[in-house]
């Protein structure tokens, strides 16, 4: 019998079609991880626990069973490690003991011993050990309150392992206090959050919980675990063109995808990994799409037609996002096959594009952090949505047959002075997605898509046309002097020659 785990189900649920919190269309859903990057994905996964043994061979019984004391200590003979078959000191259990065909049960007994074939129970009582031994039954009972949770998101042929493919350390939570006795053998069922694993939070974009559920069987435990999380990576240093070009990384270049990995290991106590009871889920191929495709590979029937800034304040012409005030952008999204109608459904992706040395080894920081990230999703002819950190505003409207989408952000001070530092050191870029589909199809049959709508350094300020004009600009070579010699509005001269320019300019302080 061993260790028992069954897997009732594996659910992931996407916030296009279940909205921001996974609260909308329960019913819809995938089994395998499917979506587009820069996406925000919850994995609810149902268990079954038990562990145990059964020993009656038709050949003959070959344990040796003997007591000293109250302690009975049980011996295989035959190759059972007791440790592989669940058990652990500490572990309470029930003893079945079947004595010349008659069934002797002895309950909630602990384990005081195990290594290996050798095993010893604390009976509680001085009772000598009767003859005619022909089969024992040993089952786990110990309240399971415990639980080491690692995950990884990698490509659907890879080797198993949890390793954020953006930060390149382990990723993992755990908990303790899971269905807490509350009294009279009753469990609490609510959900405990779980707490990140390690030092790091560079891997780190959502949250976990656990909770147990019931004993649907005797011996069996039941618990759910539910992972909050974003399909990455959508940017690695290095990656610039890629994202410029619409060239797919190596990671998702023509049949490849994502798949959605993990391990866990339910304890009777948090702080002793001899308790564990084991499983992994490795089996179900993702299908996870880059920018601009439909799943994996899958033809997108949308385009983005236009981007345009404005400064949030003046609505003057901006040249991309504003880092130092308020920006409005509006994006006109259309699509191949018919028009969008009313209540078509959206999101809007914003990201900074951070140094390595920005995304990997922080421990301040998480991922969403890392990358100045946030997101609003909405549905066409709704009142306008935030998202979760600089976007404000979020709406769209028709516009014949395209979407219009209006957007407000402004970065918060911190974020201000962090960007305003990186722009006067070089370029500083950015990415914007946008995410649309017919939002009536179900999770599993749906045609949304991750479009790029735009990637380009950040603007510090709104173009302000008229704000400065020149009214004199005279150049003179190194052998001419300003008044005496003729200026011109150019010069062709060598190396290091001196120049003199003379020029006149106003400001219209009015604007």
């Amino acid at each position: 019998m061993a260790i028992k785990t069954i897997v009732n189900s594996v659910k992931f649920f996407n916030e296009f079609k279940n909205d921001p919190g996974f609260v909308s269309n329960l019913g819809s859903f995938t089994t395998n991880l499917t979506g587009e990057v820069l996406t925000n994905v919850k994995v609810e996964i149902s268990v079954d626990i038990s562990w145990g043994v059964v020993y009656a061979p038709p050949g003959g019984f070959n344990w040796t069973l003997t007591k000293s004391g109250t302690l009975l200590t049980i011996v295989s003979n035959d190759g059972y490690d007791f440790i592989n078959e669940g058990f652990a000191a500490g572990d309470v259990v029930d003893l079945g003991l079947n004595i010349g065909g008659i069934p002797v049960l002895a309950p909630t007994l602990p384990i005081t011993f195990v290594l290996g074939n050798t095993m010893v129970i604390d009976t509680g009582v001085l009772i000598a050990l009767p003859g005619g031994i022909i089969g024992v039954r040993i089952d786990g009972k110990s309240d399971l309150v415990a639980l080491n949770y690692k995950f990884g998101l990698i490509e659907n042929a890879e080797s198993f392992n949890t390793i954020s493919k953006v930060s390149n350390n382990d990723q993992g939570y755990y908990a303790t206090g899971i269905g807490a006795d509350l009294g009279g053998g009753v469990r609490d069922t609510s959900f405990v959050n779980m707490t990140r694993l390690g030092t790091y939070k560079d891997w780190q974009t959502g949250s976990a919980r656990v909770r147990f559920v019931s004993s649907p069987a005797l011996y069996v435990q039941r618990f759910i675990i539910e992972h909050e999380f974003m399909i990455v990576p959508f940017y690695l240093e290095g990656q610039l063109t890629n994202l410029e070009n619409n060239v797919l990384p190596t990671l998702f270049n023509g049949l490849n995808s994502l798949k959605y990995v993990f391990n866990a290991g339910f304890r009777i106590n948090l702080s002793n990994p001899n308790t564990e009871k084991p499983f992994q889920i490795e089996e179900f191929a993702g299908s996870v799409a880059w920018f601009n495709e439909n799943f994996n590979g899958f033809q997108n029937d949308y385009e983005i037609k236009s981007v345009d800034y404005f400064d949030g304040n003046t609505l003057l012409d901006a040249e991309g996002i504003l880092a130092s005030t308020k920006t409005k952008i509006e994006i006109l999204v259309g699509r191949d096959s018919t028009p969008f109608v009313a209540g078509d459904r959206f999101g809007v992706y914003i990201s900074y594009l951070p140094e390595q040395n920005e995304y990997e080894n922080t421990t301040l920081s998480d991922l969403k952090q890392n990358f100045i990230y946030d997101r609003a999703l909405n549905s066409e002819g709704v009142a306008a949505t935030s998202g979760d950190d600089f976007i404000t505003s979020c709406e769209a409207v028709l516009s014949g047959g395209d979407l219009l989408i209006t957007l407000e952000m402004e970065y918060s001070s911190l974020q201000k002075a962090f960007l305003a530092n990186k722009i006067n050191l070089g370029d500083t870029k950015y990415l914007i997605g946008v995410e649309v589909g017919d939002n009536t199809l179900s999770s599993a049959g749906s045609n949304r898509v991750m479009l790029l709508a735009d990637v380009k350094n950040y603007d510090l300020s709104a173009d302000i046309p008229g704000l400065m004009e020149f009214t004199k600009y005279d150049i003179y070579k190194h052998n001419k002097q300003i008044g005496v010699g003729t200026p011109s509005t150019d010069a062709f001269t060598w190396n290091e020659d001196g120049l003199v320019v003379d020029y006149n300019f106003y400001l219209d302080l009015n604007k």
